[in-house]
C-alpha cells in the first residue's frame, strides 16, 4: 500500500499503527497459547487428583473390609469353648473399637465402634462358668476383668485416647468380677440393675453419676465402695 506524504508525520504514523497492531496480535496469540497451556495443566491436575482420591478411597474400602472381617472373627471367638480364644476375641474387640472410633474416613465408623462395645457388653451379660455358688472360675474371672478394664479405661474421658462415653451403655443384668469403675463419669443414666458382682471388691470410688445410677435388684458378693 502506498501512502502520500502531506506532512512530515503521515507515513510514520501509519507505519507505527501497523506495527502496534501486529504486536497486539502477537500478544493475543501468545495469550491464547498460554491460556490453552493453563487449561491443559488444570485438566491434568484434576485428573491426577481424581486418580489419587480414587486410590485413597480404594485403600479406605480395603481397610474397612478387613476391619469388618476382623470384627466378625473377634465376635465369634467370644463363644469359643477355649478361654484363650475368648480372651483373644476380647482383646481384638477392644482394639477394633478404638480403630473404628478414631478413623472418621471409614463408613459408619461410629456404628461399628458401638457394635464392638455391645459385643463386649453381651459377654458380660452371659452367665459365667462358676466353681461355687459365689465365685466364678479363674479363667472366666480373668476374661471379665479384661472386658471391665476396657470399659473403665475408655470411660475416663480425660485419660482415654479414644473415649467410649458417647456410646449408650446399659450394664443391666451383667455379671462382674472385681469391677472397678473409679474416677469414671456417666453423662447419662447409669444402668446397673439386676447385676451380680463377684470377687473381693467392687469400686465406684469417685465415680460421677451426672444423671441417675440405678442398681435395683443387684447382688453384691463382695465389699462395695461408693
Amino acid at each position: 500500500m502506498k501512502y502520500r506524504q502531506k506532512n512530515g508525520s503521515t507515513i510514520h504514523h501509519v507505519i507505527k499503527s501497523q506495527t502496534n497492531n501486529r504486536g497486539a496480535k502477537r500478544l493475543i496469540s501468545l495469550g491464547i497459547k498460554n491460556l490453552g497451556y493453563l487449561v491443559t495443566l488444570i485438566t491434568a491436575l484434576i485428573t491426577a487428583l481424581t486418580v489419587i482420591n480414587g486410590a485413597n478411597q480404594t485403600l479406605i474400602d480395603a481397610k474397612e473390609t478387613r476391619m469388618r472381617s476382623e470384627s466378625d472373627s473377634a465376635v465369634s471367638k467370644l463363644a469359643n469353648e477355649s478361654a484363650a480364644e475368648r480372651m483373644a476375641g476380647v482383646n481384638s474387640l477392644v482394639a477394633l473399637a478404638d480403630d473404628w472410633g478414631s478413623d472418621s474416613d471409614l463408613q459408619s465408623h461410629e456404628y461399628h465402634q458401638k457394635t464392638c462395645a455391645y459385643a463386649l457388653l453381651t459377654y458380660l451379660k452371659t452367665k459365667p462358668t462358676m466353681k461355687n455358688a459365689s465365685s466364678m472360675t479363674d479363667d472366666e474371672a480373668i476374661i471379665r476383668d479384661s472386658i471391665q478394664k476396657g470399659f473403665s479405661d475408655h470411660l475416663q474421658v480425660d485419660k482415654a485416647a479414644t473415649s467410649w462415653d458417647e456410646i449408650p451403655l446399659s450394664f443391666s443384668g451383667s455379671y462382674f468380677y472385681n469391677f472397678n469403675l473409679s474416677d469414671v463419669s456417666f453423662k447419662e443414666t447409669a444402668l446397673f440393675d439386676n447385676c451380680t458382682f463377684y470377687g473381693n471388691e467392687t469400686s465406684f470410688n469417685h465415680t460421677k453419676f451426672l444423671q441417675d445410677g440405678i442398681f435395683t435388684g443387684s447382688t453384691f458378693y463382695n465389699n462395695v465402695d461408693f
